[in-house]
């Protein structure tokens, strides 16, 4: 995906019918529409000519069959409840007659209430004394598969900053954790809409791979086949997904090829601004003495 369209991902037009078309697809590297994508425009799609003031609290995702790059999604809306101060919509996002996503996102006007939050881990490093993603890959560019590289090395709509690149790419983790910076390059508009949406598609780059940790001696290349099966995302106060956001995230559990991520997601400043979860389906582990490992790359 080119830099300048990031924003333009999560547009969409009505069709005569009532239903929202999207014409742009980003592709993961099976070649398959990338699932951070399709949060994020599901969010959009649901946000659709909704009443001022409100914004969105929660949004949970299962996907139902992979996307086809070459084919346009269309997103049919139901209206589940419509309250002084919370609306629910259902999304189904379909490519012809093929199910890819269903989805229910809750929006709420927002009221008076206390206020409490987990704090952010102490002493981060400030995310610009760290590589970046693409000097990463360069510099152990030995190490791993040409494609990869190559993949890692152009992905330029999102700045990523991981704080233990030995440990999270190339060791096991004992504790099953996963911490990196990540922001949108370029600057985004202003509405709530659009920030939750790039938050919604951030979020499902890296943040999944987070159960492979204790398991594997190489995240990046696991010859897995890794499939999302279900995201959910409580956002709890505004967002802006063009400055820095930190991610803390961890794995509770991981069995019979699924494994479970969940995390917290922080503004640079420390405020808690969203927590996700997401399921994911590992597939094709080998029996080496008894023992399930990945595949040989």
């Amino acid at each position: 995906m080119q830099l300048d369209i990031l924003p333009d991902l999560f547009l969409l037009e009505r069709a005569s019918d009532g239903a929202l078309l999207s014409r742009h697809v980003e592709k993961n590297p099976r070649g398959d529409i990338f699932g951070g994508f399709l949060l994020g425009q599901s969010l959009s799609a649901a946000a659709f000519d909704l009443p001022a003031g409100l914004t969105a609290n929660n949004l949970q995702l299962n996907f139902l069959s992979p996307g086809r790059p070459n084919c346009p999604m269309r997103y049919d809306i139901e209206p589940l409840h419509d309250g002084r101060n919370f609306v629910v919509r259902q999304v189904l996002g379909k490519q012809g007659d093929r199910k890819v996503i269903s989805a229910s996102v809750s929006f709420h006007r927002g009221e008076y209430g206390p206020s409490f939050q987990q704090h952010m881990p102490r002493d981060l490093p400030d995310p610009e004394s760290l590589p970046t993603l693409q000097s990463i890959m360069q510099r152990n560019a030995h190490r791993l598969q040409p494609h990869t590289v190559e993949s890692m090395a152009h992905s330029w709509s999102l700045d990523i900053r991981l704080l233990h690149t030995e440990r999270d790419l190339f060791d096991r983790s004992v504790r099953g954790s996963l911490q990196f910076w990540v922001r949108a390059r370029q600057p985004l508009p202003g509405d709530q809409v659009t920030h939750q949406a790039v938050l919604a598609y951030l979020s499902d780059y890296w943040f999944p791979l987070t159960s492979l940790t204790p398991t594997t001696d190489k995240m990046v290349e696991t010859g897995l086949y890794i499939a999302s099966l279900n995201h959910s995302i409580w956002f709890h106060r505004p967002v802006r997904a063009d400055e820095w956001l930190f991610v803390d995230a961890v794995t509770p559990s991981s069995n019979q090829a699924r494994g479970l991520t969940t995390g917290q997601i922080y503004a640079h400043g420390g405020t808690l601004v969203a927590t996700a979860a997401q399921e994911v389906l590992y597939r094709g582990w080998v029996d080496r003495d008894g023992v399930a490992s990945a595949p040989a790359v």
